[in-house]
């Protein structure tokens, strides 16, 4: 596959502003709150162990080190990566699917930050 498509549809895609400001708005936000979450799990790093519970009504918890932690958010991040370069690779050919695949970005977001925080509410 050549780049120079790729390159050529992105750069229309970062040179028009609404686009540019809320694609990054949607990574400062995921950013800041995985930040916060950072924040929230450095004092387990010191603890061999750490046990989650994923739901307090059905009992599901699960034990592992702390650096399994992180996974979510790097889920997170790897899904909002790739749902961007679509967005920015099909920006040329069609706008309305690449202001589509932004928008996913942010609705698929609020459900990863809910359960993000519902998990560090319950257990920390």
């Amino acid at each position: 596959m050549p780049w120079g498509p790729f390159f050529f549809s992105a750069k229309l895609a970062w040179q028009r502003l609404p686009f540019r400001y809320f694609c990054g708005g949607i990574v400062c936000a995921i950013f800041l709150f995985s930040a916060w979450y950072g924040w929230r799990i450095l004092p387990l790093r010191h603890q061999p162990d750490v046990v989650f519970h994923y739901t307090i009504y059905l009992g599901i918890d699960d034990t592992r080190s702390w650096p399994w932690l992180l996974v979510p958010v790097g889920a997170w991040w790897l899904i909002v990566a790739i749902d961007f370069l679509l967005a920015f690779l099909y920006y040329r050919a069609d706008p309305l699917a690449a202001w589509t695949l932004a928008i996913l970005a942010l609705v698929a977001s609020v459900p990863w930050a809910f359960s993000l925080f519902s998990l560090l509410h319950v257990n920390l």
